[in-house]
């Protein structure tokens, strides 16, 4: 009989030196999923493709706003699955918060960058719980 396993994933606020004191940002995991399909990795072509998805700010009130995200990992040929769904709130006063959560141009909100580096390191605490490796541009150290 395998070994059974456990993954313990705490998400609580940043801390202050990692977030602006203009606003607040909390990270909540909804849902993490991860599945291997064969513990033995024959081909080594495999190829490794990550969607990431952050969704448009929606105000909770003037003074916070939740913007929802998504991040997936899969390989082709499908050997494992790596997926981490949640959402963002930041608060602050309301002229401080549009730059956080609002994307410019073609860049992403200034949130995102905040919380890329945490989903990362739950997506790299997942694959080393399914003993895969995650591409060397997307693994971090947890």
């Amino acid at each position: 009989m395998a070994e059974a396993k456990t993954l313990n994933i705490i998400a609580e606020g940043f801390p202050e030196d990692e977030t602006s004191s203009d606003v607040k940002i909390r990270l909540y995991y909804q849902s993490l999923e991860a599945s291997r399909l064969s513990k033995a990795f024959e081909n080594s072509q495999a190829k490794c493709s990550a969607s990431v998805y952050l969704g448009e700010a929606l105000a909770l009130s003037l003074r916070s706003t939740l913007l929802p995200f998504s991040f997936s990992i899969e390989t082709r040929p499908r050997l494992f699955v790596i997926k981490v769904r949640g959402h963002i709130i930041v608060e602050g006063s309301p002229r401080n918060l549009k730059p956080w959560t609002v994307s410019e141009a073609d860049e992403p909100p200034k949130v995102w960058y905040r919380v890329y580096r945490d989903i990362l390191k739950t997506a790299s605490e997942l694959a080393r719980w399914l003993e895969v490796s995650l591409p060397e541009e997307l693994a971090v150290e947890t």
